[in-house]
């Protein structure tokens, strides 16, 4: 019986073995993977910040020196906008001129109404010997 129990402590420890190995073996894999993942992720990181760092400088660059397309941009937008400013002012004018030419067209009428009147009685008066 003493046998038997060499064997299966003997066995029993190949079981161990194999298992640790295996265990051992998926943990370096981990591990491994975890550390290319923690690289990969701190390059990823490294670019942004730089890029970042970059994004500042042009941004206070362009707060404290200005920018001549920024610049060529706004005096392009205040000429549209005095454009259409003026062209505001004359649709309005022209607005306010028809309005009142209403009034003037009832009056040329009123007018037109007495001469047409006139003319007749002058016919009338003609027309008689």
């Amino acid at each position: 019986m003493g046998a038997v129990n060499t064997n299966t402590s003997s066995s029993g420890s190949r079981v161990y073995n194999i298992v640790e190995s295996v265990i051992l073996g998926v943990c370096v894999l981990l591990i491994t993977w975890t550390a290319q993942t923690v690289i990969a992720q701190g390059k990823l990181l490294s670019s942004h910040d730089a890029a970042l760092a970059t994004s500042i400088s042009r941004l206070t660059s362009i707060e404290d020196r200005g920018s001549r397309s920024l610049e060529s941009h706004s005096k392009l937008d205040d000429n549209r906008d005095m454009n259409m400013m003026e062209r505001m002012v004359k649709l309005e004018t022209a607005i306010l001129n028809l309005q009142a030419i209403v009034g003037e067209m009832k009056a040329l009428g009123v007018q037109l109404d007495a001469l047409h009147a006139g003319q007749i009685r002058i016919e009338k008066q003609i027309a008689k010997p």
